[in-house]
């Protein structure tokens, strides 16, 4: 496995928290959640309320974009990744991904909800340290970036 590819993939297994968007009938629409990542299948999954807008808003094939910013930031120190994917709803993986998520956060099996699973396409990192800067990128065919 490349390098750029495990310095991703490292940095989205160390995370909790992504911001996700995407747009319905044209307006826009973004919310911060708790998520699991499945460095296997890159798969990121989350659980939303039964009613929120999200969960409506998450149907199978749906493109979204989103962002994970690291724990600490500076000027001068600081790492973030963007992402795309698209929303998957087949039965096998969202299991498997529901299994994952709990594993990961075992209390938010008390809380009602759907685990909502995104299947990345690209993800792009920025890490500044010390005032320089490097870009890793990954693309799940593994097409130039």
């Amino acid at each position: 496995m490349k390098n750029e590819t495990l310095i991703i993939r490292s940095f989205l297994e160390r995370r909790q928290v992504a911001t996700i968007a995407a747009v319905q009938a044209g307006r826009p629409f973004c919310f911060n959640c708790f998520y699991g990542f499945d460095p296997e299948n890159w798969l990121l999954m989350f659980k939303s309320s039964p009613g929120s807008r999200q969960v409506s808003l998450f149907e199978n094939g749906i493109t979204v974009a989103g962002t994970i910013l690291g724990e600490k930031t500076s000027l001068h120190f600081n790492a973030g990744a963007q992402f795309e994917g698209e929303v998957v709803e087949d039965e096998a993986t969202q299991a498997k991904a529901a299994a994952m998520y709990y594993k990961q956060f075992p209390i938010s099996m008390l809380i009602d909800g759907k685990v909502l699973v995104i299947k990345l396409s690209m993800v792009r990192m920025t890490q500044t340290q010390a005032g320089f800067r490097n870009k890793h990128h990954w693309l799940r065919d593994g097409e130039a970036f």
